[in-house]
């Protein structure tokens, strides 16, 4: 039996003709974006350039939107994870655990927050920053593993290109950021927390196309 037709299926709340967990899923992405959106406008002093978005946690006005934001956008990973546990849950098994960690991940960043720029210089920043290491590749290789499902072509190729840029740009991050072995080379200090926030973005926009993706396959009753 399909999980398109299975009973837990049939009876799962709806919204407007979509599961309750899709637009939990959906929203998750949108009010951290508009979370990191207010931030920005709310501490100016918080340089776009050269202060990193961690540093929002620290700046009175910012705070509690650097929090919610982040604790949403694991909420929303783990509702695609629901999600995928009633779709083939032998092949999505090891998405649906990636995704588990980043959520863990998100959380563990939002309760252990870096140090202020420029450096980390305590414990708790070093596992803020080994936290956001996990959050900024499990995203992506998680989008590459569900884009590897039965998706139609042309949300598989959207997923692939995020996933290809989050990738591309997690490269240049590491190469930009201060400590980097190139990272004088290529003047990074002017402008890495500019190529982080990009990154942040695409990753957000990826945790909407992973429940987008999700909703296909349920739709599609993959088995």
């Amino acid at each position: 039996m399909s999980a398109l037709t299975s009973p837990a299926h049939r009876e799962e709340p709806r919204l407007l003709g979509y599961p309750l967990w899709a637009w939990l899923g959906g929203a998750g992405p949108v009010v951290a974006l508009a979370a990191l959106v207010y931030a920005h406008l709310a501490a100016p002093e918080v340089s776009l350039l050269t202060d990193p978005i961690s540093d929002y946690a620290h700046a009175p006005d910012t705070r509690a939107a650097s929090l919610i934001g982040t604790l949403v956008l694991a909420m929303s990973l783990l509702w695609t994870v629901y999600g995928l546990a009633g779709v083939a849950p032998a092949h999505t098994a090891a998405t649906r655990v990636l995704l588990i960690i980043c959520a863990l991940g998100l959380v563990v960043t939002a309760i252990f927050t870096s140090d202020p720029a420029p450096g980390v210089t305590s414990s708790q920043g070093e596992i803020h920053r080994w936290s956001a290491a996990v959050v900024f590749t499990g995203i992506p290789v998680a989008g590459w593993m569900l884009a590897r499902a039965p998706l139609a072509a042309a949300l598989r190729r959207v997923l692939r290109g995020a996933c290809l840029a989050a990738f591309l740009l997690l490269a240049v991050f590491l190469a930009v950021h201060p400590g980097s072995l190139v990272s004088e080379l290529l003047t990074g200090h002017a402008y890495y927390a500019l190529v982080q926030r990009v990154l942040v973005t695409v990753l957000v926009a990826l945790a909407s196309l992973l429940t987008a993706g999700c909703l296909a396959l349920r739709r599609g009753g993959m088995s």
